[in-house]
C-alpha cells in the first residue's frame, strides 16, 4: 500500500485459543467419543429405570397369596416402568438415527448435546416418582414436563445440525420445516396431557401416546421426494 503499511493479518489465531467453533469429522475419534458418549447415557438411564423396582417386603416369604397381592399392589410401578422405557428407548433410537445422518459434529452442537443429555439422564427420578404416586396428577405431570423438555431440546439438536451444515446429505427447506414440526409436536403432546391428567392419570397417558401417529403421518411428508 502506498502508506507503506503491511496487509499481512498475521498468523490465524487457533480456534481452541479464539473460541472458534471447532468440527470433528464422522471419521474421527471425537464424533465417536460423542456418539459413545450420548449410547452411554441412555444405556444408564434406562437401567436406572430397572433399579428404581425393588422387590416386595413380605411377612411370610413362603406365602404365594402375600406375594401375588404384592405384586398386583405394584402394578402402577411395573407399567409406568414399560411405559418410561419405551418412551425413553424410542427416544434413543431417534437419536441414534439422527447420529447416522450426521457428517460432521462441531462445538456448538457438543454444547447442546449436554443439557439434552443432562435430562434424559434425569429422567428415571420423576420417572420413579410416577411409579409410586401414580394417581397423583402433579407426579405424572411431573414426568410429562421432563419428556417436552428433551424434545424441546431434541429440536436443538435439529436446528444447530441444520445450521451448522453436519447433515450427510444436507435438509431442504420442506424436509427441515417437517422435521421441525416433528420435534415440536412431541413437545405440545406432552404439554397437552397435563391439564388431562387433572382429569384422570390414565387418560393422560393415552394422549402420550398420539406422538406415535403424529409421527408416522409427519414421517410420510419427510420421506417424500
Amino acid at each position: 500500500m502506498s502508506d507503506g503499511q503491511s496487509t499481512d493479518p498475521g498468523p490465524t489465531p487457533h480456534p481452541l485459543l479464539s473460541g472458534g467453533r471447532v468440527r470433528y469429522p464422522r471419521d474421527g475419534l471425537e464424533f465417536d467419543r460423542l456418539a459413545n458418549f450420548s449410547d452411554a447415557v441412555f444405556a444408564i438411564a434406562l437401567t436406572l429405570l430397572a433399579v428404581e423396582l425393588h422387590p416386595p417386603d413380605l411377612d411370610l416369604a413362603d406365602d404365594p397369596t402375600e406375594l401375588l397381592h404384592a405384586l398386583g399392589a405394584m402394578s402402577d410401578q411395573l407399567i409406568i416402568f414399560f411405559v418410561a422405557f419405551a418412551l425413553m428407548g424410542s427416544y434413543w433410537l431417534a437419536n441414534h438415527r439422527f447420529v447416522a445422518q450426521l457428517r460432521d459434529v462441531d462445538s456448538s452442537y457438543a454444547f447442546w448435546t449436554l443439557p439434552f443429555l443432562a435430562v434424559v439422564a434425569f429422567l428415571p427420578f420423576p420417572a420413579g416418582v410416577m411409579g409410586r404416586y401414580f394417581d397423583n396428577p402433579v407426579a405424572v405431570s411431573f414426568f410429562a414436563v421432563n419428556m417436552a423438555v428433551v424434545s424441546l431440546l431434541e429440536w436443538v439438536l435439529l436446528w444447530r445440525a441444520h445450521a451448522g451444515d453436519l447433515f450427510l446429505r444436507p435438509l431442504t427447506p420442506v424436509d427441515y420445516r417437517w422435521a421441525s414440526i416433528g420435534a415440536l409436536s412431541a413437545v405440545v403432546v406432552f404439554l397437552v396431557s397435563i391439564p388431562v391428567m387433572w382429569i384422570d392419570t390414565v387418560l393422560g397417558l393415552l394422549v402420550w401416546g398420539l406422538n406415535a401417529p403424529i409421527g408416522i403421518y409427519l414421517g410420510r411428508h419427510i420421506a417424500k421426494p
